[in-house]
């Protein structure tokens, strides 16, 4: 069974090149998005170390987490989740996912520095992530769609406008205004959700 080229595994690199106003309008609705989108997560101002509340409670989670799995650890310290924490025996774990920590470590790697502020720029990597995936899945969905044909400029247009609408206008800019362990899940799992 052969696939359509748009659908092959080697699509992403074999596929020919975007025309100059596709990349250019694909550019422009994620710079319109991102705008939104990290105004909302640095709090309108400068706070890339921002927490969602000033104790930093839930917003240091994944930091715990990756330090202990530095330590070759899964248990964090005991009383450090709060109620979020399964507690068995001794030990106190984590029921989120472990990919926000694994980001962490080479952070970790270098410097402590920065340990329980790390969230806002976790989020930022994690819309990276979704504004690159989404582009990607629009222009493949436009491929199936067009065939061949090169989209007329009504279409790229609508399509910059789409974009920015999804990286800046949906609940990942909610999310973004509380810079915290749940908030952090979400917006790792969409960027994942739409990779996939």
């Amino acid at each position: 069974v052969r696939l359509p080229a748009a659908l092959s595994p080697w699509a992403v690199v074999t596929h020919h090149p975007r025309p100059l106003r596709v990349r250019v309008a694909s550019v422009l609705g994620c710079l319109a998005g991102g705008l939104a989108f990290f105004a909302v997560l640095l709090d309108l101002r400068w706070a890339p170390t921002r927490t969602a509340i000033p104790l930093g409670y839930a917003s240091n989670f994944f930091d715990l987490q990756a330090q202990a799995l530095l330590s070759g650890r899964l248990d964090v310290p005991e009383g450090s989740l709060g109620i979020e924490g399964f507690v068995i025996g001794e030990r106190t774990f984590m029921y989120f996912p472990p990919f926000p920590a694994i980001v962490r470590i080479p952070v970790f790697l270098i410097t402590d520095e920065f340990s329980g502020r790390l969230t806002v720029a976790s989020m930022g990597v994690a819309w990276l992530v979704f504004a690159v995936m989404t582009t990607r899945l629009l222009w493949l969905i436009g491929d199936l769609a067009l065939g061949d044909q090169k989209p007329t400029r009504l279409e790229v247009a609508t399509s910059g406008v789409f974009l920015a609408l999804l990286t800046g206008g949906t609940v990942l800019t909610f999310n973004a205004a509380l810079p915290w362990v749940y908030h952090e899940v979400y917006v790792w799992a969409i960027a994942t959700v739409v990779g996939a």
